[in-house]
């Protein structure tokens, strides 16, 4: 009796170290760096390529959305209709020399501050340049939310606003 009671106590402190090193001391869930790794290169890889309608009419390009994406009113729904149309009229662009989309390309991005804010969703703070260097150059910098799916993908969520701020 003494040594079953001894075995499961020794079980139960295994799991909770275990545990523990999975989800991080604090409670701190930690994405992976191959997580971050992958959603960073998709993510540059569809903006760079805006000019292409392959690329910006993709599905890679579109699951980069999570499916609650709501940012400044835009929805996910919002967001694949663009760049559906953009895909569309992108081949027409190069004889009218008109594209919606501004050519850029993005750098210095970071992800960081993934936690674990409860019972929710994981979610992290995504930080990027955005140069468009047509007549001049011209940097933008933007922030967002990103949140880990169920399927292991992080995506972007967006600001949860209704409206522009």
């Amino acid at each position: 009796m003494k040594r079953t009671r001894m075995l499961r106590l020794a079980t139960a402190v295994l799991t909770c170290g275990l545990l523990l090193t999975a989800c991080g001391k604090s409670g701190v869930v930690n994405v992976s760096d191959k997580q971050i790794g992958d959603f960073k290169a998709a993510y540059t890889a569809g903006v760079d390529g805006t000019a292409k309608p392959a690329v910006i009419g993709a599905a890679e390009t579109q699951d980069l959305y999570d499916p609650a994406f709501l940012d400044s009113g835009f929805t996910k729904t919002d967001i694949v209709a663009a760049l559906t149309g953009e895909a569309t009229a992108l081949p027409n662009a190069a004889t009218t020399g008109h594209s919606g989309v501004p050519q850029v390309t993005l750098s210095d991005v970071v992800v960081s501050n993934c936690n674990n804010a409860g019972p929710g969703p994981i979610t992290c703070s995504l930080s990027a340049s955005l140069t468009n260097s047509d007549a001049d150059t011209t940097v933008t910098y933007l922030n967002s939310t990103l949140r880990l799916s169920p399927d292991g993908k992080l995506r972007l969520v967006g600001d949860n606003l209704s409206t522009t701020p």
